[in-house]
């Protein structure tokens, strides 16, 4: 039974593969012409096409009967452009508010009228979220991502900082929130 669990998927894994092979020009041609249309994506159609992918791999079972593999290709990256330009125009419109010292921020945020006690219950809070995440995905991963979106420090500036690349770390970023899924209910 074991034997042919691996060739089942050794032979999904070759399909994959060939329709990859297939499809790659398609997608990234159509991700160039898309980052004409959103300058902001330039240098990152390549990461788009990336996680087409995955999220293809990711529904391999299901989409081998599919009628259109191109089709649902095109149509998937699609979307995720536009997912992507508008996180990054919510990215950049973050940025430019121009927050100059974040824990003044942070205060802001405490309930209004808070007493002594609900603000120690809410760093008590904020602790335990600190250690539950740091335990999933490790110390560094979760210091990069406080930096990113408390601190609003950017994704190139990370990876630069990092010595990783851009696509890298936004793959990071994704499996790391992923992991995270479920801490705060």
């Amino acid at each position: 039974m074991r034997e042919r669990s691996i060739s089942v998927e050794a032979q999904d894994h070759e399909w994959f593969l060939k329709v990859y092979e297939e499809t790659r020009w398609m997608l990234v041609c159509t991700a160039r012409l898309y980052s004409n249309l959103y300058p902001s994506l330039r240098n990152d159609y390549e990461d788009i096409v990336q996680q087409t992918y995955t999220m293809f791999y990711d529904k391999l079972e299901r989409l081998k009967t599919h009628e259109n593999i191109n089709g649902w290709l095109i149509e998937t990256l699609h979307f995720n452009i536009l997912n992507y330009a508008h996180r990054k125009r919510r990215e950049n419109a973050h940025l430019a508010t121009g927050v100059e010292d974040p824990e003044q921020e942070m205060e802001k945020l405490a309930l209004p009228g808070a007493t002594t006690e609900e603000q120690v219950v809410q760093e008590e809070t904020g602790e335990r979220l600190h250690h539950e995440i740091a335990a999933r995905i490790g110390e560094e991963s979760y210091r990069l991502m406080k930096e990113h979106y408390a601190d609003g420090v950017s994704l190139t500036e990370l990876a630069e900082r990092s010595h990783i690349s851009l696509g890298a770390l936004k793959m990071k970023m994704h499996r790391w929130k992923k992991k995270c899924t479920g801490i705060v209910a």
